[in-house]
């Protein structure tokens, strides 16, 4: 296979060369592959968890079991969400 790099490309595998952690640019380029497949894989595993809760909620809605709130009224709610959760952390 041939690649093509960007000059900025270029500059990046060499400096990561250079920084003495891999032994080769084959290798820096199967880690950086490794990595996003990786995090990868953690997105999918979000995205089905969240597909789950939606899915959970949906069947919640459509049960009666939702309160529903108005936009300005859930916009105030999460915000005194968010600062209570944060002054708890400080």
């Amino acid at each position: 296979m041939s690649v093509v790099l960007s000059p900025d490309v270029q500059r990046l595998i060499e400096e990561r060369l250079r920084s003495g952690s891999y032994e080769s640019a084959d290798h820096l380029i199967l880690e950086a592959l490794e990595s996003l497949r990786g995090r990868d894989d953690g997105l999918e595993a979000h995205k089905g968890a969240w597909r789950e809760e939606l899915d959970r909620r949906y069947k919640d809605a459509a049960a009666g079991e939702v309160e529903w709130v108005a936009g300005d009224d859930a916009a105030r709610r999460l915000a005194e969400r968010h600062r209570a959760s944060r002054s708890r952390l400080s």
